[in-house]
Order: C-alpha cells, then structure tokens, then sequence
C-alpha cells in the first residue's frame, strides 16, 4: 500500500487562492498580504514583476511604486465580505519621467465586482 503525500504549503496556498479570485486574475497578480478587518478580508494583490508594458520592451525598464490600488467585491463563502485590492506595477524607463503601466479588464462595467461576481447577482 502506497502512502499519501501531504501538498506542499505553497500548493495549498494556491489551491485556497483560487477559490476566492478568479484564475484569469491569477495570471497576471500574485497575492501579496491578507488583512482581515472587522466587518470584511481584503486580498491584496500585486502585479508580477515580470510583467513589464509592451511600451518599454527592449528598453531599460526600472519599477516605480505602484498606480493606485483598485479595490474589487468578489464572491464570498463566510460572512465577511472579501475584497480584492490590486495594485498594478508603475514602471519608466531609467533615467525618463514618463510613467508606464499595464492595462487589464479586472471588473464589470460600471460596478466594482468581480465580471463572475456581477454575472451571478445579474441572474
């Protein structure tokens, strides 16, 4: 008889991960830090690194903070609403001022939730 591998901490991680955001999400964020307040979870969620905009490809690309975090509604399976606050990378190219960023379809039109979200209120 074969024993059973427990998973590994980070696979456990991601397994709980995507429960809670969505997979597209998951392609081009990674979770950073979860706070818990009194009345709701808030996932915060950074771009990857990598990710560099298309704009300074080839080009010698430096980080710069971040644009100002969105904060998303995504579903929930406690009582506390969970919120997922994305903070997309600023970049510029070393030695330039202007500002660089990437641009993704992160929330429904006109609402801040989740497109899955606010197609499952819809219905």
């Amino acid at each position: 008889m074969s024993k059973k591998v427990a998973p590994q901490a980070a696979e456990l991680l991601q397994s709980l991960l995507s429960i809670h955001v969505p997979s597209s999400y998951l392609n081009y964020f990674e979770l950073y830090e979860v706070v818990e307040k009194i009345d709701c979870y808030e996932l915060v969620l950074h771009e990857k690194s990598e990710l560099v905009p298309g704009a300074l490809e080839g080009k010698n690309a430096v980080l710069d903070g971040f644009c100002n975090p969105l904060s998303i509604l995504t579903h929930s399976f406690s009582l506390k609403r969970i919120y997922l606050i994305i903070q997309r990378r600023r970049w510029k190219e070393a030695g330039c001022d202007p500002h660089y960023s990437n641009d993704y379809d992160l929330q429904a039109e006109g609402i801040k939730m989740t497109p899955h979200f606010a197609a499952f209120l819809k219905t």
